[in-house]
């Protein structure tokens, strides 16, 4: 693997030797690391469609720009309630907030914002589910919230306010009408 020019808190991620995999443009090249190599990441992103989403993670790789030889993305593959999805690229640019769950290193953004990402990224899952499927989510959400000591009345008021705003968003719901 040739040296890639990275930011210096990505400098350890680009010198890992990685397969490498053509992108299909032939812009990009993905460098894929070995099993022992992937890191659990917690990461807050903006999407495509201007939507910010937060996750937790493994980086498996890294993509490289093939005429400059610097870091374009990373290769990752998000952590659902009970597997991974399969690798996709994001973009650094599209990066918000990322930290290191097995060293607790901030590598971007804050905290704070990505826990909240998060967690509300988790809450909207779960909100969205019903039978195994939501207690899958909400284990995710209780494992991840153990792991960051995230009060649980925060968590709850996320959860309400979410659930609050769907409701409101149903067409089927009507305003005038009470809940009980």
């Amino acid at each position: 693997m040739t040296s890639i020019t990275a930011p210096k808190r990505f400098a350890i991620w680009s010198r890992i030797n990685g397969s490498k995999r053509p992108g299909t443009s032939g812009l990009r090249d993905a460098y894929l690391w070995p099993d022992h190599e992937h890191r659990e990441v917690d990461m807050y992103i903006l999407r495509r469609c201007g939507l910010t989403h937060g996750f937790e993670a493994l980086v498996v790789g890294v993509t490289v720009c093939c005429e400059s030889n610097r870091l374009a993305g990373l290769m990752v593959r998000e952590r659902e309630a009970t597997r991974f999805k399969p690798e996709c690229e994001i973009e650094i640019d599209r990066v918000l907030g990322l930290r290191d769950v097995v060293y607790q290193r901030l590598m971007l953004g804050s905290h704070a914002a990505i826990d909240t990402s998060v967690v509300r990224s988790m809450s909207i899952s779960t909100v969205g589910e019903f039978g195994s499927a939501r207690r899958a989510h909400l284990e995710a959400l209780r494992r991840f919230v153990k792991r960051r000591d995230i009060s649980a009345a925060r968590v709850s008021k996320w959860i309400a306010d979410i659930e609050e705003g769907s409701l409101l968003e149903d067409p089927q719901f009507n305003s005038t009408i009470r809940v009980a």
